[in-house]
């Protein structure tokens, strides 16, 4: 049991007023960034800490992409054929894990990180406020590229990227959409095709299904 964890959850859910699961997150989020720098590049880190235990995982992971659209940021991507030869069930939107070595939590670690805790607790709050304002709206495609296709609600005039598998798109083609994700921090968004114009397409939604290489 990682006591000295449960104790900073603790101490920061009590003096913020904010849920446990919350300071969680924040505090899997530290550990991400710290493990990250460790490695050379922009690897995808990611932490899962037992909530009872405080006891956690650290994982190295890749996001499954298409084959056409070639590797953008090849420290975090794989190819859906290369990914295919591991998972022949994988899909597009999945991701590929690796086991690693955590970095250590001791009483130097939680001193130094408890800034970047409560930034990333501003942050969380800042994007569920986000979230709930934007929700699901009309929404117009303003670009299409073979790595990604962008969106502009138009109420309120945000404009943000569309995750999940989408048929042909054009520019200018009117869109019903659902908001899946805000990193503030980053300043990204990812809405979701409920709907195309004049047709209904299937929510696209990625199977969250994390899978670890052997």
């Amino acid at each position: 049991m990682n006591r000295e964890l449960l104790m900073l959850v603790e101490a920061i859910s009590r003096e913020k007023n904010v849920e446990r699961d919350v300071v969680f997150g924040a505090v899997e989020s530290a550990l991400a960034q710290a493990t990250k720098k460790l490695y050379e590049g922009e690897v995808d880190i990611r932490v899962a800490i037992d909530r009872d235990t405080g006891n956690y995982e650290t994982f190295r992971r890749w996001h499954v992409v298409p084959d056409e659209a070639g590797l953008q940021l090849p420290d975090q991507e794989v190819l859906l054929f290369e990914a295919k030869e591991q998972f022949p069930d994988i899909e597009v939107d999945e991701y590929i894990e690796d086991p690693i070595e955590s970095v250590e939590f001791g009483r130097r670690f939680a001193q130094d990180t408890k800034q970047v805790v409560l930034q990333r607790i501003r942050d969380a709050e800042r994007e569920q406020i986000l979230a709930d304002f934007l929700a699901r709206g009309d929404a117009l495609v303003t670009g299409t590229e073979a790595s990604a296709t962008w969106v502009r609600l138009l109420t309120p005039p945000v404009e943000g990227r569309l995750i999940g598998r989408l048929p042909p798109l054009r520019v200018g083609q009117l869109l019903r959409v659902e908001l899946r994700h805000t990193d503030v921090e980053r300043g990204f968004i990812d809405f979701a095709l409920l709907q195309a114009e004049h047709s209904a397409t299937p929510d696209a939604r990625p199977r969250a299904r994390p899978r670890h290489r052997p």
